[in-house]
């Protein structure tokens, strides 16, 4: 059996030889660069056929002589049959699948010494022969004629082009490209030479500009088809420079946009049939850019150009976002032929890359069309402006809406997303006015936030808490300001609701509602869930409102106005527990305690000590329902607060309590003993009274449910009541009250005893 087993691995091992000798000759035909590679292997003597693998699809080349070879060795491409498992081993073969074999020589001492040394050489070899040929006419060794010197100069360029071309029929790619680049460079500057060097010049300008183009296309065709893109890249370089230095001084900006555009259209198509030329794409932008940033800024205003540059921008971006769209669906389509169920390394490479490309060009696009429309606006300082620039935004996003619905990669519809975000935020300021660009912001930050939440995409959620948070910034500087949003449109209890303050509570509003839609679907009902981002929008949502509630509402009003607002992030607890709405609720509720404890409560009792305040009845009043309302909640919302901040929250709603009943006493006092002489001094012994009901109560509550710390505090708030009827009563009360003083609270301390006594008993009888 063992015999069997090494025999068969053996033979195996014997064929995986043979199918990578047959692999490299393949991968010499085909560069081993371009497209997917045909799995070769030779046929082996076995009589039982199993059924033949999937073939491997072969890219479609386009030079005939490769399609030659890649037809001649489809036919010898045959599948690896397999002998059947070897009984009892207990393994069975399965079949053998196809890896790709790495690339031989791809170090970094084969790169140096093959590209880099080729290219050095021919460098410093070109700069030689014109250095040599500068000094021999300078040294009246050459007695040439200017046209002489020129055509040598060609000459010489077509003699190294021709080189190369020999190199490349023996397999040196990289020299040959190195030497036809030099040749296309050298027959480039003869030509330029050729008019600017000499006077009179040995060619016109339309020679020379000519000269150049048919050197470029002469390079670009031997670039294709010796697949070298550096050789491209210096054959575009000179027809690129070629403006520049065979300028007529004229304004010819019809025929420079034309040229540029076919440059662009060249290159375009280049990058388009060789996707692994992407640094091409990035040539052709950056040349392309750096030419329209200087006539924009110089010819546009000068020459009255303007319906000619923005059609040149509209071309060029055209241009740009047609060529990526293309060849993203190109490299999803190759994808979906080769059955692969990832993206390969290479169409990430080239999403990343295509991504990119696209918000430079739109940012390159609209600020030139920025620079062209500026100041055109027809509209003026109110709601709406109507500036060309906003519609020029608002069409580029829409351009980019499509192009995320209609592209097959994620990344690159995750780009045109956030560039149509980006875009239509810019816009809201150029089209609108006043208040209508906070609303448009808010409305596009919640249409963002929903299309996130359905899409799961992060970066436009993030998008949208820019917007909310531009938004918010601008309701509190500029729209504050704003007198047209002051303006009262309704008046409530004593308080002017504006429409500045109305504008804020739906920001807010909003605020909460981004802030939910940050959260993934699967994870709005539950506890758990990445809340982090989230819950920020929401406290940002409930700060927003209690700030400008407090800049335009003072009084009890503003404490009513904040316990609505808990009343809401209360009710929506239970919901909205991953966004802590319970722990929200809980801290503004404390503020609000605290200014209706300190500036509705006690600064207005202090005020009116030695006045009877008659205006409000007791108990029935808005600082009681107030007050009423605090502790309620406060207990209402300790039941979704964790263990260790329930004891708190009850303490924070017993004080609120406490303060509540000793108000009310209080304002009972002054309006049923206002005709008392000495009603102020009625104030201390009703206070006496019921601190001493209050401790008697808490003590009674403490036994019955057990909670020693309010028994605690009920003694203790019983000792402060004593200490107070001896320092204070009895040096300030009169006779008839220092003994109504001293009885009630002495019953009630008796009543204290009584209640600790009768519990004493229950547990020793117990």
């Amino acid at each position: 059996m063992a015999d069997a087993v090494l025999d068969r691995l053996d033979e195996l091992a014997a064929r995986i030889m043979g199918m990578e000798s047959r692999l490299g000759a393949v991968e010499q035909a085909l560069d081993w660069r371009r497209g997917v590679r045909p799995l070769r292997v030779e046929k082996p003597p076995m009589a039982v056929m199993p059924p033949p693998l999937p073939p491997t699809i072969i890219q479609p080349v386009n030079e005939p002589a490769i399609e030659a070879v890649l037809l001649n060795a489809a036919e010898e491409v045959q599948t690896v049959p397999l002998k059947p498992a070897v009984a009892g081993s207990g393994r069975a073969h399965s079949s053998p699948r196809p890896s790709r074999t790495r690339t031989p020589d791809r170090t970094l001492e084969a790169t140096i010494g093959r590209n880099w040394t080729s290219w050095i050489g021919a460098i410093v070899v070109v700069l030689g022969v014109l250095f040599f040929l500068k000094y021999a006419w300078d040294q009246g060794w050459l007695a040439m004629s200017p046209a002489m010197r020129v055509t040598t100069a060609i000459a010489t360029g077509i003699t190294f082009g021709a080189a190369g071309a020999w190199v490349h029929r023996r397999d040196m790619r990289v020299l040959a490209g190195t030497l036809t680049g030099a040749g296309v460079a050298i027959v480039m500057a003869a030509f330029f030479a050729g008019h600017t060097m000499f006077d009179p010049p040995v060619f016109s300008a339309q020679v020379a500009m000519a000269g150049v183009c048919a050197a470029a296309a002469a390079g670009i065709w031997r670039a294709l088809r010796m697949n070298v893109m550096s050789l491209a890249i210096i054959a575009l370089l000179g027809a690129y420079l070629a403006p520049a230095i065979l300028r007529s001084g004229r304004d010819e900006s019809l025929s420079l946009i034309g040229y540029l555009a076919a440059l662009a259209t060249v290159g375009w198509t280049l990058a388009y049939l060789k996707p692994r030329w992407g640094a091409l794409r990035w040539f052709v932008w950056t040349c392309t850019s750096l030419w329209m940033s200087a006539w924009v800024i110089w010819f546009p205003m000068r020459g009255l150009h303007k319906p000619l540059a923005m059609i040149a921008i509209a071309y060029f971006f055209a241009g740009f976002m047609g060529e990526a769209f293309l060849t993203l669906h190109r490299a999803f389509r190759i994808r979906d032929e080769n059955d692969e169920s990832a993206v390969p390394g290479f169409a990430g490479v080239v999403e990343n890359s295509l991504a990119t490309l696209s918000m430079l060009t739109t940012a390159a696009a609209f600020a030139a069309f920025y620079a062209l429309l500026r100041g055109t606006g027809l509209g003026g300082p109110g709601l709406f402006h109507l500036d060309p620039v906003a519609a020029v935004a608002v069409g580029l996003a829409a351009l980019h809406a499509m192009t995320a619905l209609a592209t097959p990669s994620r990344q690159f519809a995750r780009s045109s997303i956030l560039q149509a975000a980006a875009l239509v935020t810019i816009a809201v300021p150029l089209a609108l006015g006043q208040v209508a660009i906070t609303l448009a912001w808010l409305l596009l930050a919640v249409a963002l936030a929903a299309l996130g939440w359905r899409r799961e995409n992060r970066a436009v959620r993030v998008w949208s808490v820019l917007l909310l948070a531009l938004a918010l910034a601008r309701l509190f500087t500029l729209d504050l300001m704003d007198a047209s949003l002051q303006t009262v449109v309704l008046h409530a209890g004593g308080q002017d609701v504006t429409a500045w303050l109305i504008l804020a509570w739906i920001t807010a509003a909003l605020a909460h509602g981004v802030g939910w839609l940050m959260l993934p679907a699967s994870s709005q009902s539950t506890v758990k869930g990445p809340s982090t981002g989230a819950k920020g929008l929401a406290m940002l949502g409930t700060l927003a409102f209690v700030l400008a509630s407090a800049m335009t509402w003072h009084g009890v009003a503003l404490t009513l106005l904040w316990t609505v607002g808990a009343t809401a992030l209360v009710a929506l607890a239970r919901w909205g527990r991953t966004l802590a709405y319970a722990e929200q609720a809980a801290v503004l509720l404390c503020v609000a305690a605290m200014k209706w404890l300190t500036l509705d409560g006690l600064q207005t009792i202090a005020a009116g000590w030695n006045q009877p305040a008659l205006s409000m009845w007791p108990i029935f009043n808005s600082m009681a329902l107030a007050g009423a309302l605090l502790a309620a909640l406060l207990l209402w919302v300790r039941r979704w607060l964790d263990e260790e901040v329930r004891p708190t929250v009850a303490v924070a709603a017993g004080i609120v309590a406490f303060a509540l009943a000793n108000f009310e006493t209080l304002r009972t006092v002054d309006y049923f003993a206002a005709n008392f002489a000495d009603f102020a001094t009625a104030k201390v012994v009703a206070l006496s009274v019921l601190w001493a009901v209050i401790g008697l109560a808490a003590v009674i509550i403490g036994f019955a449910r057990q909670l020693r710390p309010l028994r605690y505090a009920a003694l203790g708030l019983l000792g402060v009541t004593l200490a107070k009827i001896l320092l204070v009563d009895l040096a300030q009360v009169r006779p008839v009250y220092r003994i109504l003083s001293f009885l009630a609270v002495g019953g009630l301390l008796l009543c204290v005893s009584f209640v600790y006594h009768r519990h004493a008993e229950e547990r020793r009888a117990a």
